[in-house]
């Protein structure tokens, strides 16, 4: 539903598709997906999001899940000498791809190294996100998609509106959502996972 919504605005969405190269120079002209079909384009967007590079922990013997797993104090729960901020790791089962999160999980971080606040922990961090592309606001908070049958998910769409809402609801608590084109309930607090 999200892709329709944004393909409504003239924009071509491609979801998992390989670019093997880009086309023009010093122009772009278009690209060269990895099935090599061409599509001519002026301007490219890429989303990729980040993948955790982790050989090095799994190969040194760090118990490494979806990434390194930390305690509280962003230590390894292998190694207390071992610590991880970031992309790279996994706390309390989350991974986060977010700034804000590495600020906080580096503030914890300092405070028990230097002493400032030998209690200094991490809970977990809110994760929320605006941004505004091609004149259209999204937002993004939480979970976006569901984890389990525990989770329930609320749509609604308004193509001709240009508005897109998601929810999701985890034993009765809102535990994310995503909004596009209307974000005026995005100044809520994120939800704590």
């Amino acid at each position: 539903m999200l892709k329709s919504v944004i393909e409504k605005m003239g924009i071509q969405v491609h979801l998992g598709a390989e670019v093997r190269a880009v086309v023009g120079e010093p122009s772009l002209r278009g690209l060269i997906f990895g099935d090599r079909k061409v599509m001519d384009c002026e301007m490219a967007v890429f989303a990729t999001g980040t993948r955790p590079n982790h050989e090095l922990a799994h190969s040194c013997g760090l118990t490494v899940e979806r990434t390194i797993a930390v305690d509280d104090q962003m230590g390894s729960v292998d190694d207390s000498k071992i610590y991880a901020v970031g992309e790279c790791l996994q706390h309390g089962g989350r991974t986060y791809g977010l700034v804000g999160p590495l600020w906080e999980q580096a503030k914890v971080l300092a405070d028990h190294l230097t002493g400032r606040d030998p209690k200094a922990a991490c809970h977990g961090s809110r994760i929320a996100t605006k941004l505004k592309v091609a004149g259209v606001e999204l937002a993004s908070m939480g979970l976006i998609e569901p984890m389990g049958e525990r989770d329930e998910v609320v749509q609604f769409s308004e193509p001709r509106k240009g508005t897109y809402k998601k929810v999701l609801i985890r034993d009765q608590h809102l535990v994310g959502a995503i909004l596009l084109g209307d974000i005026s309930k995005g100044g809520l607090p994120a939800p704590r996972l």
